[in-house]
C-alpha cells in the first residue's frame, strides 16, 4: 500500500512540475520573467487541485485550504465579538461610580424602604432589586425620543454626583415589579428610560408619554417629562439591570401592563 502512495505521489509531482515546466517555456519565449510567473502559477494550481485520496474518495488541497480559513475566520469573528460584549457590559458598568452610601432606613409597604443620603436627600430603596430611586425631576422636551442624552445627563449631574443614571428598561420593569407608583410618595413611574441591546450592543429610548388629557404637562408643544434617576444598592449588579436579566414571561407581563397604561 505505500508503495502505491509512493507511486501516486511521484506521478503527481512530475505532473505539476512539468506542467509548470511547460507553460514556462511556451511563455518563456516571448517573456522569460512572465514566464517564471506563468510558470510558478500554473504549478501553485495544480498542486490545489490535484486530488488528494483520502477515506473512501478524494479531496483537494484547495479546498482544505479554503475550510481551513473558513474555521480560522469564524474563530476571528468569535474572539472579536466577545471583545465587543466585553466593551459593551464594561461601558454599562460606566454608568455608576459606585454603590450609594445610605443610612436612616424607614421601612415602607411591600420591599420599600426610605433611606437618607450623605448629602441629607431623601431617596427610597428596593430591597428586592437593590436600586435606590430618586424623587421626580423634570424634563422638558419637544422631541422625547430624541432625548436621551439629556435625560442622562440630568440624572447623571445630580448629587452626589456619578452616582446617579437613567435607568435602563429593565431597571424600570424593577420599579414596575415592586410597584413603585403605588407606594411611593409623587405616585410617579419613571417616564423615560432606554432599552439595552446586548446582541446588537445598542441602546434605544423608551418614553411613557403623558395623557394628552393632562394638559399642566403640555407648554407650547413641548412635554415635561417626569424622571426618576435610579442608584446602585449594595446587592445591585455593577452594571444594573439589562434585559437578560429578566424572565421572558415577566417581561411580556411588563410590556403588556404598559401598553393598557398600568405602569
Amino acid at each position: 500500500m505505500s508503495g502505491i502512495f509512493i507511486l501516486f505521489y511521484g506521478v503527481a509531482i512530475l505532473i505539476i512540475l512539468g506542467g509548470g515546466v511547460l507553460v514556462y517555456w511556451w511563455v518563456g519565449r516571448h517573456n522569460r520573467l512572465l514566464g517564471v510567473l506563468a510558470g510558478l502559477f500554473s504549478a501553485a494550481t495544480l498542486v490545489l487541485i490535484w486530488p488528494i485520496p483520502i477515506h473512501a474518495g478524494f479531496t483537494f488541497l484547495g479546498a482544505i485550504m479554503i475550510d481551513e480559513l473558513r474555521d480560522e475566520l469564524a474563530r476571528v469573528e468569535t474572539v472579536h465579538e466577545a471583545h465587543k460584549d466585553q466593551r459593551f457590559i464594561q461601558g454599562l458598568e460606566a454608568r455608576f461610580a459606585g454603590v450609594v452610601e445610605y443610612g436612616h432606613v424607614v421601612e415602607l409597604a411591600g420591599s420599600w424602604s426610605t433611606v437618607t443620603l450623605p448629602i441629607g436627600d431623601v431617596a427610597w430603596l428596593d430591597k428586592h432589586s437593590g436600586l435606590i430611586w430618586s424623587t421626580p425631576l423634570v424634563l422638558t422636551t419637544e422631541a422625547p425620543l430624541a432625548a436621551l442624552e439629556a435625560g442622562k445627563t440630568l440624572c447623571r449631574e445630580q448629587a452626589p454626583v456619578g452616582y446617579w443614571a437613567l435607568p435602563t428598561e429593565a431597571e424600570r420593569y424593577q420599579f414596575w415589579r415592586a410597584a413603585g407608583r403605588q407606594h411611593l410618595p409623587h405616585k410617579v413611574a419613571p417616564a423615560m428610560g432606554y432599552m439595552v441591546d446586548e446582541a446588537m450592543g445598542m441602546e434605544l429610548p423608551s418614553v411613557s408619554l403623558p395623557p394628552v388629557s393632562s394638559g399642566n404637562n403640555r407648554t407650547r408643544g413641548a412635554i415635561q417629562l417626569m424622571l426618576r434617576c435610579v442608584a446602585r444598592g449594595p446587592v445591585a449588579p455593577a452594571r444594573g439591570y439589562i434585559r437578560s436579566d429578566i424572565p421572558l414571561s415577566e417581561w411580556n407581563r411588563y410590556q403588556l401592563a404598559k401598553v393598557v397604561g398600568q405602569e
